[in-house]
């Protein structure tokens, strides 16, 4: 819910973004409880046209609610999407168009599944993590032997009724990296799953969406991400079909298994994506998002935390890992785990990003629809302070290498934080894209067990306002996901690549020559711009060591050189120049970032600033 304060964007997005029914959608699908189907039919082996699909769906769920509420409901989502969602770009917008395709059959009165498939229908087509609307009854219905429930993700406690958690391979199959004791299917580590019934996975995929079953789960706003969620659900839906095809990883043989072992087994499991590293995981179950630890490589202590979330006491327990592991560690560098983080609260980040940071950093900028007709119409609500990572206490922050581990599974506030992380400059990312919904929903009532989220606002990194960030892929710095050979032997390869990162960096550092120069380096140096972002102008304020020859040079992004400020004769100690953000001709220059770069015979230092419009 928003809070209708004039003239009060930025608190209405604060309020949006720790909502508890927006930001936590993900986490409450996952622990919503489940409830056997209202009228389950006996399951019958043998293939499945869509004609069959649809009349199990009509069996399982019963009758609908009355037209008129259906279409009263249907019309309150149609038209919500409409006018308030800030995520119509870089997707094919067919929206009005699929709305009025399905309005009439909707008008004519439909059963309880077969709505709940039409909404699914639509929510699927805004490719977007948050955005949907769905019946409470049917999506958490327990989808078991026959139940027409397309489950769209393999995470969470999904993976315990298989008995193993399983993620994508890139060639559409999915790859098993964690199992529960006796697997009705024998399945173990490093095994792939083709598909079922002699058919590869994303066939049989594609079968299910034409036939509109209703749906349940998580599915990713960028593309590589959407793909990923549909390609390791492939696990989650053996309750679909008659038997699983199977590779091997222990002979390389391809079995047929029949699913009916799986009928009534609890293995009790939770899919992650991440193979245990000896740090106890988060207990999603208790509340506990964070933990943290130490692993051992190369001789050398790496700090490893892993965060499911931005929710409850998560803020609390992010700061203490990174003071114990900054403080009372002789850390090589850190490992932050974000591959699976169900969002929440992103601004519970801020004590522990501040333990981190030298400089407090500029991220993003949020827009909403400037016209509800036009779907494109986007407008800046120059909310971007507060959305500023904070550096505090000013005398703490961490110079050693920060590895950020990302994936699909990452989504809402966890894009967000992930995001934040990327400005610290000694962090890389390995893994793969986040969700990238990196927006702000509401939810709203439809009707009895009915509900919608919309994604209202949308946002955009200051330096690259007209890129908005929900659909693009999510920078990766190093591409690496987890392998069959790595997981049939308990490795993590995500971990494993950044922790290689990280030692190769304090090796390389190690082999440097330290000869102590007879003033610090650290006294010339580049000390920030006063304010940072800025407009109209800025102090860029820099010290000396002792009288300088060089330059104080203001790039763009692009590396062209804006301004410059000599600094021919200028004494020891501290200085400022001012930069009214325009070039040395005089042109003014675009919002953005910009770079400054401190230049003399001794050293080159560097920093930051951000002119905003």
């Amino acid at each position: 819910m928003t809070i209708p304060l004039a003239g009060s964007l930025i608190l209405t997005l604060m309020t949006s973004l720790t909502g508890p029914a927006a930001t936590t959608i993900v986490h409450d699908l996952e622990l919503a409880p489940r409830v056997a189907a209202p009228h389950p039919v006996p399951w019958m082996p043998g293939p499945r046209t869509a004609a069959d699909w649809a009349a199990l769906i009509d069996a399982t769920w019963g009758p609908g609610i009355p037209p008129a509420q259906q279409v009263d409901a249907f019309d309150l989502f149609r038209d919500d999407v409409d006018a308030t969602f800030a995520c119509f770009h870089d997707i094919d917008d067919v929206w009005l168009d699929l709305t009025a395709h399905y309005r009439p059959e909707v008008a004519g009165g439909v059963s309880r599944g077969r709505f709940a498939g039409i909404l699914g229908r639509l929510s699927l087509s805004l490719r977007e993590s948050h955005s949907r609307a769905w019946d409470i009854g049917v999506s958490a219905t327990d989808p078991v032997r026959g139940v027409p429930l397309l489950c769209t993700d393999g995470l969470g406690f999904r993976a315990g009724q298989l008995g193993a958690a399983v993620t994508a391979l890139d060639d559409g199959t999915g790859l098993v990296y964690r199992v529960a004791p006796n697997n009705p299917l024998g399945l173990q580590p490093g095994d792939v799953i083709l598909g079922y019934d002699g058919r590869p996975w994303l066939d049989c995929l594609a079968d299910l969406l034409a036939a509109e079953l209703p749906i349940t789960g998580l599915w990713g706003s960028s593309p590589s991400g959407w793909d990923h969620h549909w390609t390791a659900a492939v696990g989650a839906n053996w309750h679909l079909f008659d038997t699983m095809d199977v590779l091997k990883y222990s002979t390389g043989e391809t079995v047929h298994l029949s699913t009916l072992a799986v009928d009534g087994y609890n293995g009790h499991l939770y899919g992650s994506e991440q193979i245990s590293v000896g740090i106890p995981f988060p207990n999603p179950t208790m509340d506990q998002v964070v933990t943290w630890g130490v692993i051992e490589r190369g001789g050398r202590e790496i700090g490893y935390i892993y965060v499911f979330g931005w929710t409850g006491t998560a803020g609390w327990y992010f700061h203490d890992a990174i003071d114990d592991l900054t403080r009372n560690h002789d850390t090589a560098g850190l490992i932050i785990d974000f591959r699976k983080n169900h969002g929440g609260n992103m601004f519970l980040s801020d004590e522990g990003l501040g333990l981190l940071f030298r400089d407090e950093t500029p991220t993003i900028e949020w827009f909403t629809r400037c016209d509800p007709q036009e779907h494109l119409a986007l407008c800046n609500e120059s909310s971007w302070p507060g959305y500023v990572i904070p550096s505090d206490p000013p005398d703490r922050h961490y110079d050693r290498p920060i590895a950020v581990l990302t994936g699909p599974a990452c989504v809402s506030s966890g894009d967000q934080v992930a995001l934040r992380l990327t400005y610290h400059p000694t962090a890389r990312v390995f893994g793969k894209t986040t969700a990238a919904a990196f927006n702000s929903p509401r939810s709203n009532g439809l009707g009895l067990n009915l509900i919608s989220v919309v994604a209202v606002a949308e946002c955009a990194r200051l330096d690259a306002l007209d890129a908005p960030l929900t659909h693009l892929e999510f920078p990766v710095d190093e591409p690496v996901w987890l392998e069959p050979d790595d997981v049939a032997n308990s490795r993590d390869t995500v971990v494993e690549a950044a922790a290689n990162w990280i030692i190769g960096m304090v090796r390389n550092e190690e082999r440097l020559p330290r000869e102590e120069p007879e003033i610090p380096v650290a006294a010339t140096s580049f000390l920030g711009a006063r304010p940072n972002p800025f407009n109209p102008a800025t102090e860029l304020v820099f010290s000396l060591a002792k009288t300088a020859r060089g330059e104080l040079v203001v790039f763009d992004l692009a590396g062209r050189r804006v301004r410059s400020f000599a600094l021919d004769g200028l004494d020891p100690g501290e200085h400022r120049v001012t930069w009214d953000g325009r070039s040395d001709a005089g042109v003014g220059q675009a919002s953005g970032s910009y770079l400054i770069q401190l230049r003399t015979l001794e050293r080159i230092d560097s920093g930051r600033v951000t002119l905003v419009r």
